[in-house]
This record gives C-alpha cells, sequence and structure tokens, in this order.
C-alpha cells in the first residue's frame, strides 16, 4: 500500500491532486485544515488543507504502466474529476483491510493479518451465530461482531487472544458494567427492591440479606416491605428474617417507611422489598413513587426475569424508567433458554447488572455478575463450530452473506464518520472515506 499525504488551498484541489497522483482508486483516511501559521508547501500560507490518502501498491504500478501505454492525447488533456470516484473506491474488501490495518499503525504486521483472517472470518461467522441463536437482536449483534472485528485489527493481531476475550473486551468498552451492593464505612446504605409481578423480588431479598452476612458484610442489617398487598408476602419474608437473624418492619406508606427507616439507623444494611405489579399498571407505579418519594439516600434495584423477551424487558424499563433505577438483578437465569434478552438490555441501558441469581436455596443461588459470567451464559461451552457444518460452498456462502452485512454496518459507521467529518470541515457536499478507520 502507498500513503502519501497531499497539501493544497481548498479540498477540491487537493483531491484533484490525489487523482492525479494515485487515480481513482484511492482512499481518502484522513482530512484535516492546516492554519495557525503551519503554512503549505513552505510559502508561509496560514491556511489550508492537509489530506492523507492512500493506493494498491500494485495496481497503482499497473495503471501507471497502462496509461503510459495506452493514454490517448484527449485522456491527457482531460482533468474532470468526479469527487464521488474515491468514496466508492474505498468499498473494496481487500483495500479497506489494509487502510485499516494503516490506521491502527499495523500496515507492517498486514501479510500476517490475511494469513490469519480465513480462520478469524469462520470465528466472527460462528460467534454471529451463536448470538442470533441466542435471540440477541440481529443490529445489535451485527454491531458487536463490526466492534469485535475493529478491535482485533486495532491490536495488530487477529490471534493475540481469543474470540471470548474479544468479545469481552467489546462487551466492556460498549459500556456493560457490572456493579454490585457496596457498603462503606461509617455510611447507611438503603437499597429499594422494584420489579413487576413474579420475578422473584421478595426471595432476591432474603438472598441478599443472607449474601450479606456470610460473606462477611456488617451484621446490622434490617429488612422493611411495603408488599401488604400479595397474600402471604409478609409472612414470606416474616419466615426468611427469622431463619437469617435479622429484622423485619412492613410500611405501606411514605411515613411509615420514614419512621421504618429511622428504627434501623444503627444498621448499615437497610434492604426494601416492593410489591409487584404489571409494568402497564401506572396507578400503582405512581402510588409506589410516591411512597419512595423524599428519601434520596434509596438505591432503587430492577429485577428482572432472565426468561423475559428483550422485547419485554425493553417496555420494564421503559415504563419503570421514574424510579431512576441504578442497577439490575436478574433472576430465573436456570429457567432461561436464551440469554439474547439479557444482553440485549445490558447493551442498550446505562444501568450496572449487580447479580444473578436461580432457584430458592439461600443465599447459595445468588451470585455476583460479571461480564466474564455473561459472555460464558452467552457463548456456552460449545464454541461456534456447530454453526460451521454443511459443504464448503454452504459455509462459504454464509460466510459471505454475513460479511455482507457486516459490511453494511461498515458502511453506515464509514458514512456517519463521513457526515461529522463534513460538518466539522464545512465540507457538507463531499463524500470520502475518511474519519475512524472501522
Amino acid at each position: 500500500m502507498k500513503i502519501k499525504k497531499f497539501e493544497a488551498i481548498d479540498m477540491r484541489d487537493a483531491l484533484r491532486m490525489v487523482k492525479q497522483e494515485f487515480g481513482p482508486d484511492a482512499v481518502i483516511l484522513s482530512v484535516k485544515k492546516i492554519e495557525n501559521g503551519k503554512g503549505i508547501f513552505g510559502l508561509g500560507r496560514s491556511r489550508g488543507i492537509e489530506v492523507t490518502a492512500a493506493t494498491d501498491t500494485n495496481a497503482f504500478e499497473n495503471k501507471k504502466l497502462s496509461s503510459s501505454m495506452g493514454k490517448t492525447e484527449d485522456d491527457k488533456r482531460s482533468n474532470k474529476y468526479e469527487i464521488n470516484d474515491v468514496y466508492q473506491s474505498s468499498k473494496k474488501a481487500n483495500f479497506i483491510a489494509d487502510v485499516k490495518g494503516y490506521a491502527v499503525g499495523a500496515v507492517s504486521n498486514r501479510n500476517n493479518q490475511r494469513s490469519n483472517s480465513a480462520k478469524f472470518r469462520k470465528e466472527l461467522f460462528g460467534l454471529y451465530s451463536q448470538l442470533i441463536d441466542q435471540e440477541v437482536g440481529e443490529d445489535i449483534a451485527l454491531d458487536l461482531i463490526f466492534k469485535i472485528q475493529r478491535n482485533a485489527l486495532d491490536k495488530s493481531g487477529l490471534e493475540l487472544i481469543g474470540i471470548r476475550e474479544h468479545f469481552i473486551k467489546v462487551l466492556l468498552d460498549s459500556g456493560i458494567s457490572c456493579g454490585r451492593v457496596k457498603l462503606e464505612k461509617c455510611k447507611q446504605k438503603i437499597v429499594a427492591i422494584i420489579g413487576t409481578t413474579g420475578v422473584g423480588k421478595t426471595t432476591t431479598v432474603a438472598k441478599l440479606a443472607a449474601y450479606a452476612k456470610s460473606n462477611g458484610w456488617q451484621k446490622n442489617i434490617g429488612l422493611i416491605t411495603l408488599d401488604n398487598n400479595k397474600i402471604g408476602a409478609i409472612e414470606q419474608l416474616r419466615i426468611f428474617s427469622s431463619i437469617i437473624g435479622v429484622p423485619l418492619n412492613v410500611a405501606s406508606s411514605n411515613s411509615e417507611l420514614r419512621r421504618a427507616i429511622e428504627m434501623y439507623n444503627n444498621c448499615s444494611l437497610i434492604l426494601i422489598d416492593t410489591p409487584g405489579f404489571c409494568q402497564n399498571n401506572t396507578k400503582r407505579i405512581t402510588e409506589l413513587l410516591n411512597i419512595l418519594e423524599g428519601n434520596k439516600k434509596i438505591e432503587k434495584t430492577l429485577v428482572m426475569s432472565a426468561v423475559s423477551s428483550r422485547r419485554t424487558n425493553s417496555d420494564i424499563v421503559t415504563k419503570f424508567a421514574g424510579f431512576n433505577t441504578n442497577r439490575v438483578i436478574f433472576t430465573k437465569i436456570d429457567e432461561a433458554t436464551n440469554f439474547g434478552g439479557v444482553l440485549s438490555q445490558l447493551y442498550q441501558s446505562t444501568m450496572e447488572m449487580s447479580y444473578f441469581t436461580k432457584g430458592q436455596e439461600i443465599p447459595e443461588d445468588i451470585e455476583v455478575a460479571t461480564v466474564e459470567r455473561l459472555a460464558d451464559m452467552i457463548i456456552g461451552d460449545s464454541g461456534s463450530k456447530m454453526y460451521l457444518s454443511g459443504s464448503p460452498e454452504e459455509i462459504a456462502g454464509k460466510i459471505a452473506e454475513f460479511e455482507n452485512k457486516l459490511t453494511n454496518i461498515g458502511d453506515k459507521n464509514l458514512n456517519h464518520n463521513d457526515n461529522a467529518l463534513m460538518k466539522r470541515h464545512d465540507y457538507s457536499n463531499l463524500k470520502s472515506a475518511s474519519g475512524r478507520a472501522y
């Protein structure tokens, strides 16, 4: 690959120079203004454009040879240039791989990357197939795979770490984080557990209290229940509190809740169990908001079932937005046949995942959520080989279709970066392959 910087007074002049030097198959890597006394060509000008362009070396040499042999006088006189030529040529797959490598300083490793690319393409396709099989939304699945591909190329080596490690890193880079309940010395923590009917809030409260005691947290723990509507709810929690040895208070209004919290002024951790209701029951949501209102110390943690679909969980998060929840606990992971809903929700929200729960054993059936655990829940132990069955022609066809979708994602990101670049440089009528390499 041949790379060169071109300096000109304006963008049109710079692109004319690029085409004259590299031909229509050039790719624009970056565009920036030159100002504040940097000058152009050493002539002391204060404003201008610097364009970094690249072209495939072999194609460039072949084009020079063919041009010198067969160029007519009319061709030589013609300087007509369509700006969009450069952008259209940027879609050539093999050349784009080189551009990616250059953008991250990895040109020297290009040959090694190409030798590993076939295996890596299969791994990407296998992971994509797993995500779809787990009912992760295709938009999210493709976006994750696109970022994994970019991350692997950014690190200048596809074999340095495995596909699982790439997956975990991309999840972390995408903002998926963990946030268990943390106690601070001499500071009281109050956590309200909220969620829809039947997700396991009461059992989760008991598990958290038992987990706190069994893992060396400070011993002073208090329980409060607001759920006086469901038959047996208070009695169930009272039995739990008796077994694990923590006090329980019942409240049904804002004033009663304040008094219950005051009674626990010596407790390091207060857990509040709340009534469950359908996310569409706006009346009950408002009632609970009124009860919790006024105490800014109360942190709200949303409990959702891992069995629920992506659409259902998304609707719950939307309807419960007024609670300003900062964490989420996923229950019933032992009952879930896939975890696409879990991943999709975490990917689209800012909430931290706090815990995973299963079963009825207290406190055994609760674990601190981690991104590594989530990745294993999605990928599993079987790996991606099961998705690469069939004849070579069938596998090649599947991978080609997958890569076409991935290319479309890349084009969307490319266009997004282009638009941002054009706006920044006031070149609204220009399309190029500039911006961050994908």
